[in-house]
């Protein structure tokens, strides 16, 4: 189960935008009646609540932006909330993923006046593009190695094409400050053509450029990637995590009631002592 750390309602009765809401093991909502402290709480436990909590469009929906929220409910989220994954949590994600953990580290649910759930990942930042900096690196490594390799009689001149091909994509990134799928194909493509068909078995450069291409190939994989919350799985691995919410209050309210009646039906008193 995952840990609420804060939360936010929005559009939701009396309250347009409560702003981030610390949550800790305790946490107190502090206010005189009628001053909108149930319109906090009551989201939170719609969020996800144990039993009931039906979104009640005349009581629930904004009355400064009814209209609007009764046209398009699947518009309007009216909870935000942040919560932190277990260890175990963050290891499935990252395996659904391919994210590392800290990309996943921290997960935001939203809830909308229709129903629905959405999830997003605030640690999270989707990329299109390799950087001309990243690109350069992995060819350097590259680069590094082979030239401290020795060569096979029997592999030719396939070292002295490979430095020149690393020399060229290195000496062809300068104007290029950011690199999409397309253009890392392009990347790729001159040395997969080096690649031998019937490498020498004791080769030790063949590997090494296979390397090259597999560490451009995953670069390349992780610009078209998905983004986590457009996962079906990611997403019900969190809803399936999430708290299930309670609200005591108005039970608790009405159980002290019931209470109270009892009490004094079974032991009446009069005013000045006990009833003898």
């Amino acid at each position: 189960m995952m840990r609420l750390i804060r939360f936010k309602v929005t559009n939701f009765r009396s309250v347009v935008d409560s702003g981030w809401i610390d949550a800790e093991r305790v946490t107190a909502l502090i206010g005189v009646n009628e001053s909108g402290k149930t319109n906090l709480l009551l989201p939170l436990w719609k969020l996800n609540p144990a039993r009931e909590g039906d979104i009640k469009p005349t009581s629930d929906y904004p009355k400064g932006n009814y209209a609007a929220v009764r046209a398009a409910p699947g518009s309007f989220p009216f909870i935000h909330a942040e919560f932190v994954p277990t260890d175990a949590i963050k290891t499935k994600l990252t395996e659904l993923t391919g994210l590392d953990k800290n990309s996943v580290a921290l997960v935001c649910v939203h809830r909308f006046f229709d129903g629905r759930h959405t999830v997003t990942f605030p640690n999270f930042k989707k990329t299109d593009t390799l950087s001309s900096a990243e690109l350069v690196a992995i060819l350097t490594a590259a680069e590094t190695d082979i030239s401290a390799m020795n060569q096979l009689s029997k592999e030719g001149s396939l070292k002295a094409d490979i430095q020149a091909a690393l020399a060229s994509a290195k000496q062809s990134d300068g104007p290029v400050s950011a690199y999409d799928a397309e253009a890392l194909d392009a990347v790729v493509a001159p040395f997969s053509a080096l690649l031998p068909e019937t490498p020498a078995p004791t080769s030790s450069i063949v590997p090494r450029l296979n390397l090259l291409i597999e560490d451009l190939q995953v670069a390349r994989l992780k610009l078209l990637a998905p983004a986590p919350n457009e996962i079906d799985a990611v997403k019900q691995l969190v809803i399936e995590s999430l708290p299930r919410f309670v609200l005591r209050q108005p039970r608790l309210r009405n159980l002290l009631a019931a209470c109270r009646s009892k009490f004094s039906a079974r032991r009446p008193w009069r005013e000045g002592g006990r009833k003898s």
